[in-house]
C-alpha cells in the first residue's frame, strides 16, 4: 500500500511518476501517444450524498497529450494543471485542454 492509495487503489504519486514515465517511453518506441487528465470534481461531496460512495469511487478512479503537450511526465503533469485551473477560473462544469495559449492567458 506505500505505492497505491488507500482508498481508489490508483498509484500514488511516486508510483505514478515512474509508471507515466514507462508510459511514455513506451509511446516513444512504438509511435503512439498517451493522455494525461486532471479531474477537479466541483461539489464532489454530492456525488457520494446522492449516488453512494462505491459510485464516487468509481468517478475517482475514472488525462495532456503525449508527444504534443510534452515528452516528459513533470511536463505534462504541469500541463494538465495549467488546463484544470482554467476550466476552475471559468466555474462550474467546465472542462478545458491544455493548448500553448493557455498558459499564457490571465
Amino acid at each position: 500500500m506505500a505505492t497505491h492509495d488507500s482508498l481508489t487503489g490508483l498509484p500514488n504519486r511516486v508510483m505514478f511518476n515512474d509508471l507515466f514515465t514507462l508510459a511514455i517511453a513506451q509511446a516513444y518506441r512504438n509511435q503512439k501517444k498517451v493522455g494525461l487528465m486532471f479531474l477537479y470534481m466541483d461539489q464532489f461531496k454530492d456525488v457520494n450524498d446522492t449516488l453512494r460512495h462505491d459510485v464516487g469511487d468509481e468517478l475517482l478512479k475514472s488525462i495532456v497529450i503525449y508527444p504534443r503537450d510534452g515528452k516528459d511526465a513533470n511536463t505534462l503533469l504541469e500541463k494538465a494543471d495549467i488546463a484544470m485551473y482554467k476550466a476552475k477560473k471559468y466555474g462550474r462544469n467546465k472542462y478545458q485542454y491544455y493548448v500553448q495559449s493557455t498558459k499564457t492567458e490571465s
